[in-house]
């Protein structure tokens, strides 16, 4: 971890998560003096959740300083292992329980420590699972083995020292499916929660929520209270890192819908992280095909170069690359020393440095793998001509309903001189839906039959123009929404509120704004008041009185429905300005073309047909 950007003034979801993980292998624990026990070799168990969390931050080095002899996921074969210690970092699931009932009668292992990621005091499958696991272990003539079971909220996937994911995949999708079932719903929103407790507990912050009365907070509010509550309980000296100082700044938690921002969701951001993400994709396993496989959360310039233009890294990572091996070449000369003085000065040298030359290692790989990245990146651009279309979305974006005819000019221009190139196919296709996005209520017939040709399927197209028309309704107070077969889903428990901040907050955008999302943050995060946007304090357990003003040092956007580094970006270039610090939280990290793909299975979904076939 030595490579993140320092934070000293701010939560670092990822120094935390890390603190966490050595309390786990290192057995801290307050009431325990064995000393013998906390030094054991230990055997590390996961599920592929877990491993997926764990992934980027787990390195063979700092597994080997906690005597973590071996990593295996619960499902492997293993044999018995005498001496060792089992820690079970898992997903709480019955198949994960009966692994650890086989280990304990089977005695695998002398001791076992099981660790949750997760518990879901809702659900009472979890309740039911659990006790029958305690009831099972405790006739076991090894229970007395057992070091500790314990919850340790960990179930989030960082992609960055202050962006996480709960990497619930085609979020989009599945809430705004007429197809989706009630229990689907909660199900997902029980995830949500659970997730996004998780997150909160990683930043040890008991926050003020604001959110659209009658949307999903509501019910993600009490389930996180409950998730506290419950915590609190069970734990009651962990309350204590949670306590407020006496005036201290508050962190402001911000759940949002995807619906009411679109269009950022379709910008190719051409930052150096949106770059990778946008062209490589950005896994949290080796389950992906990706040529490169990044390591985001210890990615040397990743973390420190995140908002950068991309084409402006390359100086960046050459600058860093003669800075490494000026540190390192003094390694050839060891080899050569011209007499016995400079050998004494360079074996001095050697061994100050021999406790940080694994790390220098570390960096040149990841340095090395930057500029493989840079390369293919700059290749890319070049060949599709990638800066004339991202300057074509800032511009749509900034000017979202505003569009004037020298912009549409330009914008027509470039679509005929990329008409017969391939290779920027979806490009184009991405650039259109997002031209009519921005200028859905002045785009002319014309306009239309223009940008047909290039949209490659027009079932996304559908669906856009019937999200904009339900709005336009929403907008209208259209009294018979309720009786129309379209339009049922829409008012439907499951989808409730959707769209529902989205006429509100439309208006609010600035003509310079390049996000509506990140305009909205701002808003909120100044006390302005929203109409149906309540506030919530975790504290009195109370929906707040309008005007009550708060003091934010930290502030969480979480967007239900997915996400986007591009989206981040925009709201940390606008509220950092005014000294907030800035954590971005989604269900999922999209891609653009992940997005639109979702929009085109909506809109298959959505047919006239599909419709009513549902009801």
């Amino acid at each position: 971890m030595e490579n993140l950007p320092k934070d000293d003034t701010s939560i670092n979801l990822v120094k935390n998560m890390n603190l966490i993980l050595q309390d786990i292998f290192s057995l801290r624990d307050d009431y325990s003096d064995d000393e013998e026990l906390k030094y054991c070799f230990k055997i590390l168990l996961f599920d592929d959740k877990v491993f997926n969390i764990l992934a980027p931050l787990l390195k063979i080095y700092y597994l080997r300083e906690y005597n973590i002899s071996l990593t295996l996921n619960i499902k492997d074969v293993r044999e018995k292992m005498s001496d060792i210690m089992a820690i079970y970092i898992i997903s709480l699931t019955q198949e994960n329980l009966d692994y650890i009932y086989e280990d304990m009668q089977k005695q695998y292992f002398d001791n076992f420590y099981i660790n949750f990621i997760s518990y879901d005091t809702s659900d009472n499958n979890n309740k039911k699972i659990l006790e029958d696991f305690y009831s099972k272990i405790s006739k076991l003539e090894n229970s007395s083995s057992i070091y500790k079971i314990t919850i340790m909220p960990i179930d989030v996937c960082l992609y960055h020292p202050k962006i996480f994911s709960l990497n619930l995949k085609k979020p989009y999708l599945l809430l705004n499916s007429p197809n989706i079932s009630d229990d689907i719903y909660q199900n997902y929103l029980s995830k949500i929660s659970t997730g996004l407790f998780s997150a909160l507990f990683l930043m040890k912050t008991y926050p003020i929520v604001k959110y659209h009365k009658g949307f999903f907070g509501d019910d993600i509010i009490k389930k996180i209270q409950n998730e506290f509550n419950y915590l609190f309980k069970m734990s009651p000296e962990i309350k204590e890192e949670f306590k407020l100082k006496k005036n201290a700044k508050r962190t402001l938690l911000l759940i949002l819908d995807r619906d009411i921002d679109l269009p950022i969701m379709l910008h190719h951001a051409c930052s150096f992280g949106a770059m990778i993400n946008d062209c490589f994709g950005i896994g949290v396993d080796d389950s992906s095909n990706n040529k490169f496989k990044l390591d985001p959360v210890n990615d040397y310039v990743w973390n420190s170069k995140l908002h950068e233009v991309f084409v402006d890294v390359g100086k960046y990572v050459y600058q860093e690359y003669k800075k490494y091996y000026k540190e390192m070449d003094f390694l050839d000369k060891v080899n050569k020393p011209k007499d016995l003085e400079q050998l004494q000065n360079e074996s001095q040298q050697l061994a100050k440095s021999i406790e940080t030359l694994r790390d220098k290692k570390l960096i040149g790989n990841i340095l090395s793998q930057e500029t493989n990245m840079y390369n293919e990146l700059n290749k890319i651009q070049n060949n599709k001509k990638l800066d004339e279309i991202f300057l074509m979305e800032c511009n749509l974006l900034k000017k979202k309903d505003r569009i004037n005819e020298a912009t549409k000019s330009d914008f027509f221009k470039l679509l005929y001189n990329y008409q017969d190139k391939q290779d920027t196919k979806e490009d184009i296709y991405r650039l259109c839906l997002l031209f009519y996005l921005c200028n859905s209520k002045n785009i002319t017939k014309e306009e239309l039959i223009r940008i047909k040709p290039y949209i490659l399927n027009k079932n996304s197209m559908n669906y856009i123009t019937k999200k904009i028309e339900e709005t336009a309704l929403r907008e209208n107070n259209n009294k018979n929404i309720g009786t129309n077969d379209n339009y049922k889903r829409s008012n439907s428990m499951i989808m409730k509120g959707l769209l529902g901040a989205f006429s509100t907050i439309s208006n609010l955008m600035s003509i310079e704004q390049p996000s509506i999302s990140a305009d909205l943050v701002d808003k909120l995060s100044r006390n302005q008041n929203i109409a149906n946007w309540v506030t919530y304090d975790f504290i009195t357990r109370n929906i707040e009185k309008d005007g009550v003003n708060y003091s934010y040092d930290n502030i969480i956007c979480f967007f239900i429905g997915g996400g986007s580094f591009g989206e981040y970006e925009y709201i940390y270039d606008l509220l950092s300005q005014n000294g907030y610090n800035i954590y971005y939280g989604t269900d999922y990290i999209y891609r653009p073309m992940e997005f639109v793909q979702d929009l085109e299975e909506l809109g298959k979904l959505n047919s006239k047909d599909d419709l009513m076939n549902n009801f």
